[in-house]
């Protein structure tokens, strides 16, 4: 693991406090924006490649690597960016911070946590896993029912690259 990418993990976990100095400010923000800011404070991307980049299209590609299923979400490490795409496009951000646990805002539209807060959430045994297609899960529709979400990650530190 690259050392930033732990520091962007510890960040995200020490901030999930209610009480924390950026807890309002990444509760606030958009998933994917959020995602990027720990990246921002960890010193991965300076404050004008923050304001270049879009969370929604730069932190994880849907041809990244794909998370199979709860084990490999448990074993993931601190520093993954975990992306939910609805075919090709994102619809979910969270970052990885070790054993299946993962930093993330407004998080009930993959079918865990609450609508805004930023929350530390366990992925590995809360996400609707789909066993026929290990790399998808089941979450809320906002139009109908239920949909299938692909999930891909990727190392935050990646982002100095682009």
């Amino acid at each position: 693991m690259n050392p930033e990418d732990g520091h962007a993990a510890n960040f995200a976990r020490k901030m999930s406090s209610v009480t924390s100095s950026e807890y309002a400010n990444l509760s606030g923000m958009m998933c994917w924006d959020a995602v990027m800011y720990c990246a921002l404070k960890a010193g991965i991307i300076d404050q004008k490649k923050f304001d270049r980049l879009r969370g929604d299209q730069d932190l994880v590609a849907l041809t990244d690597f794909a998370v199979a299923g709860p084990n490999a979400m448990y074993r993931l490490e601190p520093g993954n960016v975990i992306d939910f795409f609805e075919g090709a496009q994102i619809v979910h951000a969270m970052l990885c911070v070790g054993r299946g646990l993962a930093a993330g805002n407004k998080n009930d539209c993959v079918g865990v946590g609450h609508w805004v807060g930023w929350e530390i959430l366990d992925l590995s045994n809360s996400l609707a896993w789909q066993a026929a297609a290990p790399d998808t899960i089941s979450a809320p529709s906002p139009t109908h029912g239920t949909r299938l979400l692909l999930v891909r990650r990727c190392p935050i530190s990646y982002l100095a690259y682009k």
